[in-house]
């Protein structure tokens, strides 16, 4: 996945590709591995790694393979919280790939405990990003944040490797800050002086009828009922008719056949 040029406005925050606001140490993370994923940032990358997991990586200098298989990654989300991957796919003998569906099902059981320990959407990258080499900017950007967790939750690797956030850290107090929001223009209450209303001097709407207006309506309902009735009387004649005539019909057809047929 190739990137755009971002748009960073003054006050500090970073619009992704695909719309997405981020601020702070999140907006210095992005433009980091995505202006400069290079063999110092991978380096850094999996020297911090290697630190936590205890072991060295398949390939020092090809990010990509040595976290393709999902494998590294459920074994280092492991070591931050132990056990929240209970079971994931390894490899079974030496020099031996397991299959790509399992590799695809590991990054998967990453990703879900990634949101397990509280890394922000944001943070998180897709399946495509790292097996299939689409986007490993984003990987690493979601590996910077698993660091940053690490920190805050005092987890440290073997040895003097050094945890990322601090380098995050030095570059976001060389960060501009943000300007201060205008405040807006508060204007004066308006006072108003409302005139009383009383119910009383409304007019009211509602009239009683008049026994007159009640036996017109009757007669008008009983005058309705008298046309609906001759209306079906009318209706009822037709059908009688039509049968009658579609009967003569048929007889008249019949006749003709059997004169032109039977007495030939």
């Amino acid at each position: 996945m190739s990137f755009v040029e971002d748009v960073v406005n003054y006050s500090g925050v970073v619009m992704t590709e695909d719309g997405r606001r981020l601020y702070g140490i999140d907006a210095d993370t992005y433009e980091k591995v995505k202006t400069k994923i290079g063999p110092e940032v991978s380096q850094k990358v999996t020297e911090w790694i290697e630190g936590m997991v205890k072991h060295r990586l398949i390939d020092r200098n090809n990010l990509w393979v040595s976290l393709r298989d999902g494998i590294v990654l459920c074994q280092l989300i492991n070591v931050i919280r132990p056990n929240v991957v209970p079971k994931y796919n390894t490899i079974t003998k030496e020099g031996q790939e397991i299959h790509f569906l399992q590799a695809q099902e590991n990054i998967q059981l990453y990703l879900k405990a990634c949101q397990k320990i509280g890394l922000t959407d944001a943070d998180m990258f897709s399946v495509p990003d790292l097996y299939s080499n689409k986007c490993m900017s984003q990987v690493i950007n979601n590996i910077y944040s698993l660091s940053r967790k690490a920190s805050a939750l005092g987890i440290q690797g073997s040895g003097s490797t050094p945890s990322l956030a601090p380098v995050l850290a030095r570059r976001n107090s060389a960060r501009p800050a943000a300007p201060r929001p205008v405040e807006p223009k508060r204007w004066a209450p308006v006072q108003t002086h409302a005139t009383p209303l009383h119910v009383d001097s409304l007019p009211s709407r509602r009239t009683n009828p008049s026994p007159q207006s009640s036996m017109d309506l009757s007669s008008m309902l009983i005058e309705h009922e008298k046309q609906i009735d001759v209306l079906k009387r009318e209706v009822r004649d037709l059908k009688i008719q039509n049968r009658f005539q579609f009967f003569a019909g048929l007889a008249v057809a019949a006749f003709w056949l059997l004169k032109r047929f039977w007495f030939r």
